[in-house]
């Protein structure tokens, strides 16, 4: 009997923790679906909820639809029972470290104006599909080194404001089918280690600053596996060495941008 007892109040203790922390969520975004009110029982208990899903009655999944400036709240990594997490906002500037806390996310997806990585993504080791998009500005975002703790990542996708070089680290994601690398100011070499990515079928670079021309570990991969899509357009690759300045390629990146 005390054991059912201590187990329904550790129980009681996650739900109301959670539905707390929900409403910390709530109170700290604008312009977030109307449906999403403060409540004092959880959230899984009435009923259908616009960008939200319940699994064993806690919230598993949330799209952040928000047009915030500044960070999203702390609370929001008090949602430990997320699976899948979707975040599109105006100028989402930090991302709270708490977001690591979030230990059973398989996917995360997010598309905002310029919100950096943060390295806490390296606790994701569930994680089986991250994409990642910020507008271009002046702040450059980059990938972290810690990218290559997420062993379970299956689709790895960083497109727009992206810059800096590609982490070696990628090379460590050994279950890795598509990879996408687009519309950025990723510069730099393209890893050899990325040819150990063996269960590759689609991999792109596409619009970036990338020089250097192809890995030869890579080519060789590419040339005796006929099943990988590559697609390597609009880069600096036919370069073979890498300069620090590529006058041509990024004013076009800019106009591209511009017009993307």
């Amino acid at each position: 009997m005390n054991g059912l007892f201590w187990t329904a109040l550790f129980a009681s203790l996650v739900l109301s923790q959670e539905y707390l922390a929900m409403n910390a969520v709530i109170r700290g975004l604008t312009g977030i679906p109307t449906t999403w009110v403060e409540q004092n029982v959880s959230f899984c208990s009435i009923g259908p909820v616009d960008n939200m899903a319940c699994t064993n009655g806690r919230i598993s999944y949330i799209f952040v639809d928000c047009n915030n400036s500044g960070s999203i709240p702390t609370q929001l990594g008090q949602l430990t029972a997320l699976v899948s997490l979707r975040i599109r906002g105006t100028w989402l500037d930090v991302m709270p470290t708490e977001i690591g806390n979030l230990v059973e996310l398989t996917q995360l997806v997010v598309d905002t104006r310029s919100t950096p990585v943060p390295t806490q993504i390296g606790s994701f080791a569930k994680l089986r599909e991250f994409a990642w998009s910020v507008q271009p500005t002046p702040k450059i975002v980059k990938l972290p080194t810690e990218i290559g703790r997420l062993r379970e990542l299956r689709s790895l996708v960083v497109t727009r404001g992206f810059g800096g070089t590609l982490p070696t680290q990628i090379g460590l994601l050994d279950k890795l089918t598509f990879l996408r690398v687009a519309w950025s100011q990723v510069e730099g070499s393209i890893p050899a280690q990325i040819a150990n990515l063996t269960n590759l079928v689609d991999m792109t670079f596409d619009n970036t600053q990338i020089c250097g021309g192809i890995p030869q570990r890579l080519t060789s991969s590419l040339n005796s596996n006929n099943s990988i899509v590559g697609n390597f357009a609009f880069n600096a690759l036919n370069s073979v060495l890498c300069s620090n300045d590529y006058p041509v390629n990024r004013f076009i990146w800019s106009v591209a941008m511009l017009l993307f």
